[in-house]
């Protein structure tokens, strides 16, 4: 009578290690991805709260952790919050044009990563407050992505990132958003 592992493969005496070896890396894969996401939970958490150096420590873990290809939304949302956090709580139109180009990076990146209206339209906002600094091209790349975003459903995802662009942002929210 054949006898069966936890795992329901049939053990024989040539029981195959590779299987355990696989077995082992899946279940380690399931932890990295659990800890990923826990980091990036932790990440967004400590920006609500206005602890931006946990915030970025937290999120950079977590970059470190989730694989794109795996957890898409999540690695978009990493990406997301650390554009956020990059403006460090001053608008865009205040920023040096290097961090801009690094926060449109990033947020073209999660736009990339998961077709989000939130991060489209805050891409938009950006460009617009960003174009007061007399860059007027950058108007018509804003009204163009906010075309986009209105052409895509409206998700509880989208309400949440609002939420936490509001409190990074609040009067750059309210000059645009409200």
């Amino acid at each position: 009578m054949a006898q069966f592992d936890q795992r329901n493969q049939q053990v024989t005496n040539q029981y195959n290690a590779g299987r355990d070896i696989y077995y082992g890396a899946v279940q380690n894969r399931e932890v990295a991805k659990q800890e990923g996401q826990d980091c990036l939970k932790r990440g967004q958490v400590a920006l609500m709260r206005d602890d931006y150096a946990s915030a970025k420590r937290e999120l950079e873990k977590a970059i470190g952790i989730l694989h794109e290809d795996e957890l898409p939304k999540e690695a978009a949302k990493v990406r997301y919050l650390l554009a956020l956090i990059q403006l460090d709580r001053q608008r865009p139109f205040l920023q040096t044009l290097p961090t801009m180009r690094s926060v449109e990076s990033l947020l073209n990146s999660a736009i990339a990563l998961h077709r989000s209206a939130s991060y489209i339209l805050t891409l938009a906002v950006f460009k617009l407050d960003l174009a007061r600094n007399g860059l007027p091209q950058l108007v018509s790349e804003a009204y163009k992505l906010v075309d986009q975003a209105n052409q895509m459903a409206w998700q509880s995802e989208d309400d949440e990132n609002f939420e936490v662009l509001k409190q990074c942002q609040p009067d750059l929210f309210e000059d645009y958003l409200e």
